[in-house]
């Protein structure tokens, strides 16, 4: 019996349609191939062959669960020959040989949603010796051309409504998976053989050009209609699922006769079918400010305007918070977005041809008032609760995509690692160990053409063993769903800012240093020992942390202070892996 082994760089498989010209040009992806066999045994070639399926739900889909796939169907396929000719495996000895698939640019990533199910496959076979199996490198389908530009050839090919030709009956060996009558049918020219390999490849598309971190920086003023002005200024070093990201809020010529009682900081996400006649909406609620809890028996408010104040008969200046002043509103913090495994997927972009789902973010904040109104008698009475939310659209990148990964792959070098496999030396994640973002309650929804179907559905944030494995063992936990927040964090109802808690910089220290490689290297370092001290239960392998250097609050930086608005991502999160070091 033939044995095959495959040797490829590790998930995902990058790629890019965004950016220069010369950037938006297909992955070239090595594979080495060793065969091997108990007994003499002749072989008339290797064929590879990359696939790219899509499935749709049958009947009893619900959020987020799917009770069945219906059959796959083909949207590209890609052959090429890997060895010609016969050739002749002895026991003991092992052949090998090195090869590249080029994976086009405009294939849709890997994902699941509630309405498709999109797989890339990747097939080694083993064929019997035969002469027709002869044949050079070929597509399936040729890409076609639309404006000049490269069209990925999965369009023509599902439009067309071609399948892949059945195979003989084979019987594979006994360390393969067994057939599944969902999955598509193997490749044209892969059979009949006598041995398969068969792989799922994880594809991830980013929506940013090649060498260039996903960051997210916005500096925005609005007025808010019977609250006051307000001013929000988010930035983070790297803009994905799982990430971490500075966020300021502040508010002044605030009414004097409102009352706040919280502000809490939103993830939206909204898939959206083909046809555009149905939408899921998942909102994660990633953090807040409100009444620190030591004093919501007295007032159990964010911030009370002064006659606010008169009129419910408080004497008293003090606020809920440490942000709150008179006159003003203050609030920062460090908003994580979900993990992956919360069901929190990455953006997409445009497709040629929609083909499957979009995916939109929106960041909201949400304002929970009320305001004091002059009654019929005379008197002055507090108004019901309200809320106004603030919403401005973002791009979220796939976890994936952390500092060891962000730059251009070097698939090449990366087949130098060596290889180890993650099962053997990660140990499983716990619920004391996990971070922050397997932790995000959300609440899901349901629109028919523009109309919300039944109630939304909670979930309390409570994350699951056995994702959270598949996830660790998928990415080797080097993704940012796993990095850790090493700054000190004011903790849940303290009634604190960010900068009541972290380790701030002498303001000169931090204009002289701070393009100093070196000096920020001891910062980290310092952040780190920090972090662990607070965290003896940690875990022994700490894939990477998220780091913030900063001086005072980023809204205090101006062009004659500080570091200049450009350079307010240092005020956000700077990310360091330990595979860096």
């Amino acid at each position: 019996m033939v044995q095959i082994e495959v040797d490829h760089p590790r998930h995902p498989v990058f790629l890019y349609s965004v950016g220069r010209f010369q950037d938006v040009s297909p992955t070239i992806f090595p594979i080495t191939v060793t065969l091997s066999s108990k007994e003499r045994t002749k072989i008339g070639g290797v064929r590879a062959a990359w696939q790219t399926t899509i499935q749709h739900p049958l009947s009893g889909r619900s959020f987020h669960y799917v009770m069945e796939w219906g059959k796959a169907e083909v949207l590209e396929t890609i052959i090429t020959s890997v060895l010609d000719g016969n050739l002749q495996l002895e026991p003991g000895v092992k052949k090998t040989c090195t090869f590249t698939l080029s994976i086009p640019h405009s294939l849709p990533p890997s994902c699941t949603t509630d309405f498709e199910k999109v797989t890339h496959t990747l097939f080694i076979s083993a064929l019997p010796p035969a002469p027709e199996y002869t044949d050079s490198a070929t597509y399936v389908s040729p890409p076609s051309s639309i404006n000049g530009e490269s069209r990925g050839s999965f369009f023509s090919f599902r439009s067309k409504g071609k399948r892949a030709v059945s195979p003989s009956p084979v019987r594979l060996p006994s360390n393969d998976a067994a057939s599944n009558p969902k999955e598509a049918s193997l490749p044209p020219t892969l059979s009949p053989n006598l041995a398969i390999f068969r792989k799922d490849i994880r594809v991830v598309t980013p929506l940013c050009p090649k060498d260039v971190p996903p960051t997210e920086e916005y500096d925005s003023e609005k007025l808010l209609p019977g609250i006051g002005t307000f001013r929000y200024m988010f930035a983070t070093g790297i803009c994905t699922v799982g990430t971490a990201s500075f966020l300021c809020c502040r508010l002044n010529d605030l009414n004097p006769l409102v009352t706040i009682y919280s502000v809490n900081v939103c993830l939206e996400q909204r898939v959206t079918s083909v046809d555009e006649q149905e939408t899921h909406v998942d909102k994660w609620t990633m953090g807040g400010w409100e009444c620190a809890a030591d004093k919501k028996e007295r007032m159990a408010y964010l911030w009370r305007g002064p006659e606010a104040k008169a009129y419910a008969g408080q004497d008293f200046e003090e606020q809920g918070h440490s942000g709150c002043t008179r006159d003003e509103i203050h609030l920062n913090g460090l908003p994580r977005t979900p993990s992956a495994t919360l069901n929190c997927k990455p953006s997409t972009g445009p497709l040629l041809q929609p083909i499957v789902s979009t995916i939109t973010h929106h960041l909201l904040l949400e304002f929970s008032y009320t305001t004091f109104q002059e009654t019929e008698d005379g008197s002055w009475k507090e108004g019901p609760r309200m809320k106004q939310t603030l919403k401005r659209k973002t791009t979220v990148g796939d976890c994936s995509l952390s500092r060891p990964t962000v730059q251009t792959p070097s698939y090449v070098q990366s087949m130098d690692i060596p290889k180890i496999n993650p099962e053997e030396y990660l140990e499983p994640y716990t619920e004391s160990t996990l971070p922050p973002s397997f932790f995000i309650p959300r609440t899901s929804t349901i629109f028919i053409n523009g109309v919300q179907e039944g109630k939304g559905r909670l979930y309390p944030g409570k994350y699951s063993p056995a994702q959270v494995r598949a996830h660790q063992l998928e990415t080797g936990t080097f993704c940012v769903c796993f990095f850790e927040l090493a700054p000190r964090l004011p903790e849940q109802g303290s009634g604190l800012n960010l900068m009541d808690t972290l380790q701030l910089f002498p303001k000169e220290t931090a204009e002289s240093l701070w393009e100093s490689p070196e000096w920020l290297a001891k910062q980290r370092v310092r952040q780190e020992q920090d972090w662990k001290e607070r965290h003896l239960q940690r875990r022994s392998h700490i894939p990477g942390f998220m780091y913030m250097f900063a001086w005072g609050c980023a809204c205090n930086y101006s062009t004659s202070a500080g570091p200049q608005p450009k350079d307010r991502l240092k005020a956000g999160i700077t990310y360091r892996s330990n595979a860096e070091e």
